[in-house]
């Protein structure tokens, strides 16, 4: 019964043919669905946020065709964030599902049409590319489920308090307000997503237009955090960042015969890698490991202030511990006399591209050559940025007591302390 050289040639003429397929998918579904009722905006948004996932759905299914293989996860992922896009919506799932079940059709026609002189071949064509459909279908519904269980549970508020009674120390009321019990061996992580202001960032806009966007991007992050830690106990999340508490991993198996440290270490520059590209910012992650529940406390404010340091030193892409910043850590620590610090730093601190060269200064180890290369300009520029800084407040990173001064204050998260370009 198998041909492969036919597969192949099957497969080879619907590739080029997939966006088509998707647009006429959406305008089939445009054209049959009670709630598109002929609205153009509609079916462009339709075209815009609808055709992609299908293109994605089609090509795995053509990949099947010729390897039967589980649909790739990044598919059924972006089906799951769409899914719980519509049901933010309010779009019922029977009418979401009707998109599936038409792309369904219009595919297997198509199948239809190229071997329909081989119904040998047609019947096993189809059983593997409705194994892809099939599985799309199980994730857009489980999303849905999840997504429509969130909001019936309140769960996108509960957390918080969760998350407060535990840095507070309550850790029976938090016991209490959980709905699991407390993990034995917390891991505690502190996300902060950086983006670039946009052009449509305006004082006045409209909070309300912003609340879909933040939804998904927090969809996005507890996808990618549930991806990178199965064993997820608490998400409390935002669309700037938020705490996340988890079951420690471990076990040689689960790390396949490295340290658990390591593996967990590696798990979690991914996620910070992960989260970035999925929101497209910058996501700066600290991580603290507790003792047990008891000790959230105290896990939580250290990753705070990991967190606060790693933002700092311009950290991105990675999962910062206090280990990494440790020095750091130590000098930034508040005391009688950081604020007297930052006094005497005061004009550098009103100056960014001065407070930003000296940043870049210590991140490159006094390099005033790789500075120069971190910051985009001429070494020169970078030597008279220093003499400034020096003129306008005493400290000379050439000397001990200048160069800790500096660190104290730049490394402690004051304004302006960023590395510009990172």
């Amino acid at each position: 019964m198998e041909d492969p050289e036919r597969l192949r040639r099957t497969v080879a003429s619907l590739e080029p043919r997939v966006p088509s397929l998707a647009r006429l998918i959406v305008e089939r579904y445009a054209a049959e669905s009670p709630i598109c009722t002929g609205d153009p905006a509609i079916l462009d948004h339709l075209h815009l946020v609808a055709a992609g996932t299908i293109r994605a759905m089609l090509r795995s299914a053509l990949r099947a065709v010729l390897e039967p293989e589980p649909p790739d996860p990044e598919l059924l992922r972006l089906v799951s964030e769409r899914a719980a896009d519509r049901a933010d919506e309010r779009v019922p799932l029977a009418e979401y599902m009707r998109a599936w079940q038409l792309a369904l059709t219009v595919f297997g026609d198509e199948l239809a049409a190229a071997l329909g002189d081989r119904p040998d071949l047609l019947r096993e064509v189809l059983r593997r590319s409705r194994s892809v459909h099939f599985a799309v279908e199980r994730a857009a519904a489980e999303a849905f489920e999840r997504r429509y269980r969130e909001l019936l549970d309140g769960a996108d508020v509960e957390p918080s308090r969760v998350v407060a009674a535990l840095a507070e120390g309550r850790v029976g009321a938090a016991a209490g307000l959980a709905r699991r019990p407390l993990p034995e061996r917390p891991l505690v992580l502190v996300v902060e997503v950086v983006r670039a202001p946009g052009p449509g960032d305006a004082a006045d806009r409209d909070p309300a237009a912003d609340r879909p966007a933040e939804r998904r991007a927090v969809r996005r992050m507890r996808a990618r955090i549930e991806q990178a830690l199965p064993g997820t106990w608490l998400m409390d999340l935002s669309a700037g960042g938020g705490t996340v508490v988890a079951e420690r991993p471990g076990g040689r198996r689960a790390c396949e015969g490295r340290t658990g440290e390591r593996c967990t270490g590696e798990r979690l520059d991914r996620l910070a890698a992960g989260l970035g590209a999925a929101l497209r910012a910058d996501a700066v992650l600290a991580a603290e490991d507790a003792s047990g529940p008891g000790d959230v406390a105290r896990a939580l404010r250290t990753a705070r202030e990991v967190l606060r340091v790693a933002r700092a030193r311009g950290e991105r892409g990675r999962a910062v511990r206090a280990a990494d910043v440790a020095l750091e850590l130590h000098l930034a620590r508040e005391s009688d006399g950081l604020p007297l610090l930052r006094a005497a730093l005061a004009p550098l601190l009103d100056r960014p591209e001065l407070a930003g060269t000296v940043r870049a200064y210590l991140a490159c180890d006094m390099d005033r050559r790789a500075a120069a290369r971190m910051l985009g300009v001429h070494p020169n520029t970078v030597d008279n940025r220093l003499a400034r800084a020096r003129e306008l407040t005493g400290a000379d990173p050439a000397t001990a007591r200048g160069l800790l001064t500096l660190a104290a204050v730049l490394w402690n998260g004051s304004a302006g302390n960023t590395v510009p370009g990172k």
